[in-house]
């Protein structure tokens, strides 16, 4: 088995690149439950949090670029995350609607 764990960022960025299966994984488990924390600071819902942050990882491991390579594989997906985490608050900005504290509190009107 390899050890993912003594890689640089640059070779855990050839790994995306690479589409390696373990690879992804050994990334994924080990970045995601700090991404997700800080997801979880920013909304209101463990549901849009984890919405963010399957969007963030899937667009990560997807929408790799060589602008990418300059940064660590945390700041990648961190700034993938809050990149998520803006749209959905402008996008809520725009259509309260969406909001689900919002629209929970529209519905008990009706109740």
């Amino acid at each position: 088995m390899y050890n993912y764990s003594d890689l640089s960022n640059e070779e855990l960025f050839k790994l995306i690149a690479n589409k390696d299966i373990e690879g992804i994984n050994f990334i994924y488990d080990k970045y995601s439950p700090a991404i997700y924390t800080l997801i979880l600071k920013k909304v209101s819902t463990r549901q849009e949090a984890n919405d963010i942050l399957y969007d963030t990882f899937v667009t990560g491991f997807k929408g790799l670029s060589s602008s990418s390579l300059s940064t660590t594989i945390f700041v990648y997906f961190y700034r993938i995350a809050i990149s998520y985490i803006k749209k959905r608050n402008v996008l809520y900005m725009i259509h309260p609607e969406y909001n689900t504290q919002s629209l929970s509190n529209a519905l008990k009107k009706f109740s």
